[in-house]
């Protein structure tokens, strides 16, 4: 950036200033350019950071469904054997279907999942996510 860049004067919290302060402190660059990479960033659809949290709260709701699942089971296992119904064990065998397949999937990402800052293609996915007019061409 340069002096003949634009200027703008805003009024902000103390507190606030004092956030970015710190923030451009520790990530080594000016007042400036931490509010400037901020609002770039707020303009963007996707970014890496969000795509890797959707990931991992893709695993965590994944896992808490499996939790639910072994809850099913072990409450129709129960049932089960107070009661031996057919249609219990029935409902319990399509709960572990659904556990086991589940967790495979649940193995499937975890073992797949990267940062996704180390794809390859970051950009590019990141310029698609962004603009999905490109989608279209």
């Amino acid at each position: 950036m340069s002096r003949e860049d634009p200027q703008l004067k805003v009024r902000l919290p103390q507190e606030l200033k004092d956030k970015i302060t710190e923030s451009a402190s520790n990530l080594g660059r000016s007042i400036n350019a931490d509010v400037v990479a901020r609002l770039e960033e707020s303009f963007q659809s996707f970014t890496s950071n969000k795509i890797d949290f959707a990931h991992g709260y893709l695993i965590a709701f994944l896992r808490a469904q499996a939790a639910i699942y072994h809850a099913a089971i072990m409450d129709l296992g129960n049932a089960f054997q107070k009661e031996p119904f057919p249609d219990l064990l029935h409902e319990q065998t399509r709960y572990k279907i659904l556990f086991n397949e589940i967790n495979k999937l649940i193995k499937s990402l975890e073992e797949k999942l990267l940062p996704f800052d180390s794809a390859d293609n970051k950009d590019a996915i990141l310029e698609l996510l962004n603009n999905p007019k490109n989608l279209e061409e």
